[in-house]
């Protein structure tokens, strides 16, 4: 018979991967700008974007009475402010990357509970080495200065046939 385990984070543990312009860490959650050093690029159009990756570990429960987990899905709890969106979710089992989620373009504010853009469905057997999600948040130049993003909390939903 198969169990379900949800696991979550507050969102004080993400790390961001290039060094914003503004990071507050508080209790309740974290807020950052999305333009960091290194994080600015033209696309085939001309236009000027910047972007961030921000990563998150999410507890595991890999092996629950000698059955692995099947990862079902990944939760984002977060509120893009300024012209920032959320436009990649990256989910990797340790080093090996699961199917990405891109061409995404999310704005607004997903930070109190659950909706259709702040989660993704994975379906994957046989989790080995534990969850991380690396979210990519881009904004337009001209929105940049003002472009943050808020984080509350973040999830997993596994599965164990036990």
């Amino acid at each position: 018979m198969a169990k379900m385990f949800a696991s979550w984070v507050p969102a004080h543990g993400v790390s961001v991967e290039h060094g914003p312009n503004y990071f507050e860490r508080r209790g309740w959650g974290v807020t950052s700008s999305v333009a960091g050093n290194g994080s600015r690029f033209v696309d085939e159009h001309g236009t000027v974007f910047h972007f961030n990756y921000f990563h998150i570990s999410i507890p595991t429960p890999v092996i629950v009475e000698d059955r692995r987990a099947t990862l079902h899905a990944v939760h984002y709890l977060f509120d893009a402010r300024g012209g920032a969106r959320l436009t990649r979710v990256d989910v990797f089992d340790g080093p090996t990357e699961l199917p990405s989620h891109t061409g995404l373009y999310v704005q607004g504010n997903h930070a109190g509970g659950l909706d259709a853009n702040n989660g993704v469905e994975v379906n994957r057997d046989g989790i080995a080495w534990g969850i991380g999600l690396t979210l990519k948040f881009e904004a337009y130049e001209a929105e940049a200065s003002s472009a943050m993003v808020y984080f509350s909390g973040f999830g997993g939903d596994f599965y164990h046939n036990i």
